[in-house]
């Protein structure tokens, strides 16, 4: 039933294309003789317009063509679906081709209707003396030009400057000497001038804002994008020439003060600072030659942490036993033997063992 009711559709709507598609093309072939009559009249001689059988031609001319056009019209008054076959399939689907219907019928009313338009401008056209047609034409060339011109206006205002560009060039192109091209020009350079310098002064406060905060590659990002989009520009060079200087100048104010920490913690036997200033300082400056000096370094340093750690750690088991916290004392012990096995307080205190274990147990009593 629903593939008798499809193919039943499709024919339906085949159907009413056609008569469209019959009536638009009768409409055109009797408007296209009667034009061509007319035609054929008005640039006639004198002497051809007095004469019977010219008027005759071209009165016959536009009869077959309305016949013609009229036989196209019966027969698709003829081929239009009726409608006892449209309720025969049933009420869905005749609600489905009554809407593709009309939609055909929208559509190609629009096509017949540029048709008849195009028909009209060629009527009001053809029966112009060559003086009329040349005013005709300048008429219309003044229109396009000013529609050119508004265009280009309208990109201007939406600072769409490469559009605006190519629509200047083209009516210099098309329309050469026109008196709106001067002023367009002065206006696109004019605006184009205005929209690069606001550009410019937003990239130097967005890059100023990076460098207050020490975003130097951040800000040498953006002077590097504006110079790409102004290269002829003095300033967007000049201002990539400052980040680069002044960043410079911070790092190595910054490479100098942190190699100085390292320096003042081993002076003040600060190891483990030392350490974390030395791996901080490589982290940040690892192709300096103050960093292969600090790789040199680091092992005497790692060392000496190493052993500041593990004195820590055994005066913080002295002082838990003077406080007869033998368990915790145990087992800090037992970890500063498990992490630091080479040292001479972890041998020590593994011959501690024993007796730690002992008082731990027995809670101090010895």
């Amino acid at each position: 039933m629903k593939g008798q009711a499809d193919h039943s559709i499709g024919r339906l709507r085949h159907g009413v294309f056609l008569v469209i598609l019959l009536r638009v093309v009768g409409t055109v072939v009797a408007l296209a003789g009667t034009l061509v009559g007319i035609f054929l009249f008005s640039n006639a001689d004198r002497s051809e317009k007095s004469e019977p059988l010219f008027a005759f031609g071209v009165i016959f001319l536009i009869a077959v063509a309305w016949g013609l056009g009229a036989g196209l019209w019966t027969l698709a008054q003829i081929l239009q679906p009726r409608r006892a076959e449209a309720g025969s399939i049933g009420e869905p689907s005749r609600q489905v081709d009554v809407k593709a219907g009309r939609d055909t019928s929208r559509q190609d009313t629009q096509l017949l209707g540029r048709i008849l338009e195009t028909l009209n401008e060629i009527n009001a056209t053809i029966l112009l003396s060559p003086e009329q047609r040349e005013i005709e034409r300048r008429r219309r060339q003044r229109g396009e030009a000013n529609e050119i011109a508004s265009g280009v206006e309208s990109d201007l205002d939406a600072e769409d400057f490469e559009r605006a560009n190519d629509g200047l060039g083209l009516l210099r192109k098309v329309y050469p000497g026109h008196p709106r091209c001067d002023e367009l020009q002065a206006r696109l350079d004019k605006v184009r001038a205005a929209a690069l310098a606001r550009q410019l002064e937003e990239k130097k406060k967005l890059v100023a804002d990076l460098m207050a905060v020490a975003e130097f590659t951040r800000a040498k990002e953006v002077a590097r994008e504006l110079l790409r989009e102004q290269p002829a520009s003095v300033e967007a060079i000049a201002l990539l020439d400052r980040v680069k200087r002044e960043a410079d100048t911070f790092f190595q104010e910054q490479r100098r003060r942190m190699y100085g920490q390292i320096e003042q913690h081993v002076e003040a036997r600060k190891w483990p600072e030392a350490v974390a200033s030395a791996r901080r300082f490589l982290d940040a400056f690892p192709e300096t030659r103050e960093a292969q000096l600090v790789c040199a370094q680091m092992p005497t340093l790692e060392e000496n942490a190493r052993i500041a750690e593990v004195r820590t750690l055994r005066d913080e088991i002295r002082s838990l036993l003077e406080r007869h916290r033998y368990s915790e004392a145990m087992e800090l012990a037992g970890d500063v033997v498990e992490r630091f096995p080479g040292t001479a307080a972890a041998e020590e205190l593994r011959k501690q063992m024993p007796r730690l274990e002992k008082l731990a147990g027995d809670g101090g009593k010895a």
